[in-house]
């Protein structure tokens, strides 16, 4: 195997994980695992939050090969609502995708720039191009999963980088205009080692934003 992927993880697997307990065949092939290891935990809330489970997550989380999930909050199989449910199947392929890449940016800052701007004319028109931000949150993903730390400053789009914010070093600023992508974009510079700038900013700002909606005649 290249990976294995343990979801649901309860919290009696989890302790006996941390401890090297071996004594069925899930723990017994996690023991002698030694390619990465993607834990996805899902159980009880107080369960999740019991001291010993806490304890064994700590633990595993400081092993190289292991990328551990934090529970999710929601609905929950004993009828209540708290936190921990399993993690979405697109968060569990996130990691997969992470846990499975070699880590050869590590130590990196990364700043990226993606999506369109919108420069307003007035309080409901604007000017802006035609962006859907695609390739650079493809770009933010494939720094993400060779261990890079990401700044992302994106413009408005309907993507989403969620998944990877549960597991990685990911901060998103989301502006609107071009002037707030510039600030925001030259005050990340100074602890960035890259910066990718491959968001489609507007041609052109109108010098006047007015404060009512223009009429047609205007």
């Amino acid at each position: 195997a290249d990976m294995m992927l343990i979801a649901p993880a309860t919290a009696n697997v989890l302790c006996k994980m941390a401890h090297g307990i071996a004594d069925d065949a899930l723990t017994t092939t996690f023991a002698a695992m030694r390619k990465p290891v993607v834990i996805a935990p899902a159980m009880n809330t107080n369960m999740y939050e019991s001291p010993a489970t806490q304890e064994a997550i700590r633990t595993l989380s400081q092993w190289d090969n292991i990328t551990m999930l934090d529970a999710a909050s929601g609905e929950l199989a004993c009828g209540t609502t708290g936190k921990g449910r399993m993690q979405e199947v697109d968060v569990l392929v996130a990691a997969a995708e992470y846990a499975l890449t070699p880590k050869t940016m590590a130590g990196k800052h990364v700043v990226i720039t993606a999506g369109p701007t919108q420069e307003a004319i007035d309080p409901v028109r604007y000017i802006s191009n035609a962006s859907t931000g695609k390739m650079g949150y493809s770009l933010v993903r494939a720094c993400l999963n060779r261990g890079a730390e990401v700044t992302l400053v994106s413009g408005p789009t309907h993507l989403s980088l969620k998944a990877w914010q549960q597991f990685c070093p990911l901060r998103v600023e989301n502006v609107v205009s071009s002037a707030a992508m510039c600030e925001a974009t030259v005050a990340a510079f100074e602890q960035a080692d890259i910066a990718i700038l491959c968001a489609a900013v507007a041609d052109f700002t109108p010098c006047k934003i007015a404060d009512r909606k223009l009429k047609k005649q205007e």
